[in-house]
């Protein structure tokens, strides 16, 4: 019994500095994680930005979006701003664009931090 829990006692320890050997670093991980985050906000942000967008075009008028922003951001004269349907399309497709090469600059960052760190972790295990 004693020489089992010995032989365990030791596997563990062998177990641990096979760990520290890696290197691995919690940090490493955080940064890809919070990319990945945004990643996931811009794309529900390019989903929220396509429904008015879709609806104004079968509409054929932005009503509905300005009336969005008139409740959102009261203190802004949003008729002045938007003069036109076309004004407010263009705007909103410039937002969409906007968006998503924003959430391709994260998926990609994030993707990059997580090859260096499974790369890290082959070269510690070799």
């Amino acid at each position: 019994m004693v020489k089992t829990l010995l032989r365990r006692i030791r596997i563990l320890k062998n177990f641990i500095s096979f760990l520290h050997q890696l290197d691995l670093h919690f940090r490493g991980f955080i940064l890809p994680a919070v990319f990945a985050f945004l990643a996931s906000i811009f794309e529900g942000i390019t989903f929220a930005l396509l429904m008015p967008t879709i609806q104004g075009m079968v509409q054929g008028d932005y009503v509905v979006f300005r009336d969005v922003l008139k409740r959102k951001a009261p203190f802004i004269n949003w008729d002045e701003f938007f003069l036109g349907n076309t004004k407010i399309l263009v705007t909103l497709l410039v937002l969409i664009s906007l968006s998503v090469i924003l959430k391709s600059l994260f998926v990609y960052l994030a993707s990059t931090g997580t090859s260096l760190n499974v790369r890290r972790f082959a070269n510690g295990l070799r």
